[in-house]
């Protein structure tokens, strides 16, 4: 059942319907009677003011306990928005502290990798010098070899010049040999054509010996500091292979053969 207060509008809601009961307004403090017929308005009954200070005690004190009520609720409201405010900044910063982890992780990530490239930068340019001193030491390597080859072809040309003089120097020596047997072949044709009559111990003609010979040899300047006068030698002729002949240095001539 509806009702409503005639002073100030105040309206209630009771399970029961007490009709011509008198009953008090919460909010104004006024009593008024309950109609019997609920279609009609109530009806006031006049102001008694010898039961109003108890009325008036109780309203007050259903104001101080709505008082009380609202204060409760600003304090719940106020504490609820604190609760919410403080949950929005701690979200913050933990927005905050998770966008300061991601950063941090990327930059510990950046660091690692430039220090991956540093690293792979050192030891690319490690390799390359490795490679340029590889290629470097080969280069000397082949310069000393071709150096080597040069100087054994020098050598090589000047033991082959030296052999042809040799030879040279062998067929002319055989030439001078040959030309002076036929002139002494000459002199005892003439000798035997032209027989005369000798005496006893009379000299006929001069042979020469084949006990000693004496040798004229060339050797290249920057031998010169090896060879001494006295020396034991060994001597080869290429007109005679099987034989060798053995002697001792007797004289070097003090001055550089050019022709030689």
């Amino acid at each position: 059942m509806k009702i409503a207060c005639p002073n100030c509008g105040q309206h209630y809601e009771i399970d029961v319907q007490p009709r011509g009961q008198q009953v008090i307004c919460q909010v104004c403090g006024r009593a008024f009677v309950i109609a019997a017929n609920t279609g009609t308005a109530p009806v006031p009954t006049a102001q008694v003011p010898q039961q109003e200070p108890p009325r008036s005690v109780g309203s007050t004190g259903l104001k101080i306990f709505g008082v009380f009520l609202l204060v409760l609720i600003l304090l719940g409201a106020m504490a609820g928005a604190f609760i919410w405010f403080m949950r929005q900044q701690n979200m913050k910063q933990e927005q905050l502290a998770a966008e300061l982890r991601l950063k941090s992780e990327e930059l510990r990530r950046a660091k690692e990798l430039a220090q991956r490239q540093q690293e792979e930068a050192r030891q690319q340019e490690e390799a390359r010098r490795q490679e340029e001193a590889r290629a470097l030491e080969e280069k000397e390597k082949a310069e000393k070899a071709e150096k080597l080859r040069q100087e054994e072809e020098r050598k090589k040309a000047e033991t082959e010049l030296a052999e042809e003089k040799k030879r040279e120097e062998a067929e002319k020596r055989r030439a001078e040999l040959n030309s002076k047997a036929e002139a002494l072949q000459e002199k005892l044709d003439k000798l035997k054509s032209d027989l005369e009559e000798v005496r006893e111990r009379e000299d006929l003609i001069v042979l020469p010996t084949a006990d000693t010979y004496l040798a004229e040899i060339s050797i290249h300047e920057n031998n010169l500091k090896k060879v001494a006068v006295g020396m034991p030698v060994v001597v080869r002729v290429d007109a005679i292979p099987n034989r060798t002949f053995h002697g001792t240095i007797s004289k070097i001539s003090p001055l550089p053969d050019s022709m030689r």
